[in-house]
């Protein structure tokens, strides 16, 4: 059974901008602009080709398939394997090869991001001058640690084609690598050893004895309640910070809005280690992220963001350096929704 890379209602414009661009190409009053488009399959990823390109596999590198337009001013590369930390990593690899062997190679508008199930699909726009004088699109694919990589440009492919395209994505079963469930205990009414329960605007949780209020990250429309350990020395050594209304309508958009402005600045070498989901009393649904941070990787905090139905809802736990497991524990124990 194949699962389409699609759009549910309430995701981003931004990402649903390759849907709706079907539905209107389809339209009595449009030409279908993917007329000319067909179905082809790359070790479990399938997706839109031109029907008159040549197809072309690969044996070596990292792109395993290859079309190309009779005049050479068109192509589409796809790597179904490529090997990288994460989906983020999987982007950044590609567009420093680009680099490499083209010129002008610069990124256009923003990178997006949107999550589908356990899939995770990014999308960046770019632009080169040599060999190719046009505008391109990069996407990764990426469940688990397979991440598949999709790169379509040319002088005659259009904006509208593009998006065509990365609205085509579908994957086998036996692409997604699905995560366990990891049960967590129902949040309790007394707060875990060195830590009081505190709530703050309808979010409740353990929070370590002696850190310092910081009413969250000043200026930040997300992270408004916040605590932090800090030493004599007036050094942040750990932060919690919680989000208690996300403006995303699913813990997927709000997890992969939080990571893509993670990577775009407001962490550090932000790098996701592992993921899974949780099972926590009154939440329809919880995620709990570990990574990493810094320039050499050498701090680490963990990401939840949660839902009872109708509230999305984020909290973060970082250190500089390790993280106290225990501190982790008695915040995910205790996350809870409350009355505000």
């Amino acid at each position: 059974m194949k699962r389409a890379v699609r759009r549910r209602a309430g995701l981003r414009a931004a990402c649903l901008a390759g849907a709706v661009t079907l539905l209107v190409a389809c339209s009595k009053d449009e030409p279908n602009v993917m007329q000319n488009w067909e179905s082809a399959e790359v070790d479990g990823l399938s997706l839109l080709v031109r029907s008159d390109w040549t197809r072309k596999d690969l044996e070596d590198g990292a792109w395993t398939a290859r079309w190309d337009s009779d005049d050479e001013q068109n192509r589409l590369l796809v790597a179904s394997d490529l090997e990288a930390d994460d989906a983020y990593a999987a982007i950044d690899i590609a567009m420093d090869a680009a680099r490499a062997v083209t010129r002008g190679y610069a990124p256009v508008g923003v990178r997006t991001a949107a999550r589908i199930g356990d899939l995770l699909v990014i999308r960046q726009d770019y632009r080169t001058s040599w060999p190719l004088n046009a505008d391109g699109t990069l996407w990764c694919i990426s469940s688990g640690a397979r991440h598949a990589l999709v790169d379509l440009t040319g002088v005659d492919v259009s904006s509208e084609e593009r998006e065509g395209v990365g609205a085509s994505f579908e994957v086998g079963d036996s692409f997604a690598q699905a995560a366990s469930a990891v049960p967590t205990s129902a949040a309790p009414l007394v707060a875990p050893e060195g830590t009081a329960l505190l709530e703050r605007s309808g979010v409740r949780l353990a929070v370590p004895l002696g850190w310092y209020d910081t009413e969250g990250i000043e200026g930040s429309q997300r992270w408004t309640v916040g605590w932090a350990m800090i030493d004599d020395d007036e050094i942040v050594k750990a932060r919690l910070l919680v989000a208690p209304s996300m403006p995303q309508e699913s813990v997927s958009e709000a997890l992969a809005q939080i990571e893509v402005d993670h990577q775009g600045g407001s962490l550090d070498g932000y790098t996701m280690r592992s993921r899974n989901p949780l099972t926590l009393e009154g939440m329809t649904e919880a995620v709990r992220t570990d990574f990493v941070s810094g320039k050499a990787g050498e701090d680490q905090g963990c990401l939840w963001v949660f839902s009872n139905g109708s509230t999305v809802a984020a909290a973060q736990y970082n250190c500089a350096g390790q993280l106290d497991t225990s501190v982790r524990d008695a915040i995910e124990g205790t996350l809870a929704f409350v009355a505000a």
